[in-house]
């Protein structure tokens, strides 16, 4: 048996470590972000007790804080309803012809932690990157994948609001395969990582707040079709 199948049946037999909780928060100026990943890949981000996204049991939701009761809705009805918005505003500026560009940039330490400064923008030499420090650690790698997976659908509509080309979406999903975010902003840092642990989160962290609605039934509450403290009316989605 070669040597190197004798290594890789003896990897099989050790056990590896438990994947462990863990939460990052970021700085946003006078808010907060925070980023909590539990052992089974369930996750919530949380931006300044405002609007959650939350991903449980394989599903994902988003939810919105309305005073004392908390409006739940699935993340992909949210997106559309988003995409339908987007495709009736005529105002929208028109997509512009000089494509977007990844480029790498220096090296960089965010909270104690290395990372590289990736630069993204249009071709074009009056434009301001977004500039986005990113870490290759493995231990920040559960906090990466839930940005990810949060951040990456909704590059059309970013692309589509700004009147992006359509070279921006595929750079937009490459910057945030790049690892983790560690630091963020254009012309100056605006979001910023200032801690990570690895305390035990709450299951009841990832539970639901309440019946899940149509986006809606949001755009009902925030209208003030409904009383103030009025939940709105569950409205099955399909």
């Amino acid at each position: 048996m070669p040597r190197t199948t004798l290594f890789a049946a003896a990897l099989a037999t050790v056990p590896l470590p438990a994947a462990a909780d863990v939460t990052a928060r970021y700085d946003l100026g006078k808010k907060q972000l925070s980023v909590e990943v539990d052992d089974s890949g369930d996750y919530r981000i949380s931006y300044a007790g405002m609007v959650s996204v939350i991903h449980h049991a394989g599903k994902d939701y988003v939810v919105v804080e309305m005073g004392a009761q908390p409006v739940t809705m699935e993340r992909a009805a949210v997106l559309a309803a988003a995409a339908k918005m987007l495709a009736a505003d005529t105002k929208r500026p028109k997509a512009a012809d000089a494509p977007f560009v990844l480029s790498r940039g220096a090296e960089a330490r965010v909270a104690g932690r290395a990372g590289t400064t990736w630069l993204l923008k249009p071709d074009k030499p009056d434009e301001k990157p977004l500039e986005m420090v990113m870490s290759a650690d493995p231990a920040l790698a559960p906090i990466g994948a839930a940005i990810r997976d949060t951040m990456v659908p909704l590059g059309s509509m970013f692309g589509t609001s700004m009147g992006a080309p359509s070279s921006f979406v595929p750079q937009w999903t490459a910057l945030f395969a790049k690892g983790t975010p560690l630091q963020l902003g254009v012309e100056r840092p605006q979001i910023t990582l200032v801690s990570v642990d690895t305390a035990d989160i709450a299951e009841s962290r990832f539970a639901l707040p309440g019946e899940v609605v149509s986006p809606d039934a949001l755009v009902s509450m925030l209208a003030g079709k409904r009383g103030p403290g009025e939940p709105p009316a569950p409205a099955p989605l399909p």
